[in-house]
């Protein structure tokens, strides 16, 4: 009978948690899309046969070409030091 109590107690607990958690997809914003590291830019364009660098600064034209095979629509930034 014990193990039932404590069975039922556990069992309320979760219902009340669950009760005052948001459903899923409920009046959740959209998350915005983030940039990308410059490291993952840099492996991106060695992957596909660009030369860069492994410090400094991304050249522009790398940044653009990561930016349209990733469809992201326009030109991207990236900092050096990410």
């Amino acid at each position: 009978l014990g193990a039932a109590v404590a069975h039922l107690h556990d069992h309320a607990e979760a219902s009340e948690l669950e009760a005052r958690l948001p459903t899923a997809g409920a009046d959740v914003p959209p998350r915005e899309p983030t940039e990308p590291t410059a490291a993952e830019v840099r492996a991106w364009a060695r992957a596909n046969g660009l030369d860069v660098g492994t410090k400094g600064r991304i050249r522009p034209e790398i940044r653009d070409a990561f930016s349209i095979a990733h469809d992201h629509g326009q030109p991207i930034t990236v900092d050096a030091g990410s």
